[in-house]
């Protein structure tokens, strides 16, 4: 009961998850927008040991904090449709003896971020145009297809096509 309340106190967050030394989620609680934190069923949990965020968190000492770079959401080996652009918070978990036992993951909902900075900008009579660090587009005005090309196969990069 605890953690549903805890959990669900903001609606900055699509998930909670405690993922155990092995990349399997022990615990996670979905927030949908207006409605009651879910925590998910035992076999619905997912693997996660292959994923970048669960690796790099993993590999923190006590006290770290991970933060990621801004992705979409993957479930179930899928991008998630609409697109959920996330950025990831996690920090290892230790128990008494303080050995490593897991890490815990909030998956903040970055959509919020970007439409601030939309609006940011609109009132500036600017357009907001946003890059990753590999040069490929996040927040693209005029063309949003052009945008996550390094989430999809034939995805657009800066210098392929600005023009």
């Amino acid at each position: 009961m605890t953690w549903r309340c805890s959990a669900g106190g903001a609606k900055i967050y699509d998930q909670v998850r405690i993922i155990d030394a092995d990349g399997w989620e022990s615990i996670r609680v979905n927030l949908v927008s207006g409605k009651d934190p879910v925590i998910v069923g035992e076999k619905a949990l997912q693997l996660k040991k292959k994923r970048y965020y669960f690796q790099d968190t993993f590999s923190l000492k006590k006290g770290e904090i991970f933060v990621s770079p801004l992705d979409l959401n993957i479930e179930h080996g899928e991008i998630e449709i609409p697109l959920k652009p996330m950025i990831r918070f996690g920090t290892p978990i230790f128990d008494e003896q303080g050995q490593k036992r897991g890490i815990i993951i909030f998956n903040y909902l970055a959509a919020n971020l970007i439409q601030d900075l939309k609006d940011l900008v609109d009132a500036s009579f600017g357009r907001c145009m946003m890059l990753n660090s590999d040069a490929y587009w996040l927040v693209y005005p005029s063309s949003p297809e052009r945008e996550w090309g390094f989430m999809f196969e034939a995805g657009m990069h800066f210098t392929i096509n600005w023009n």
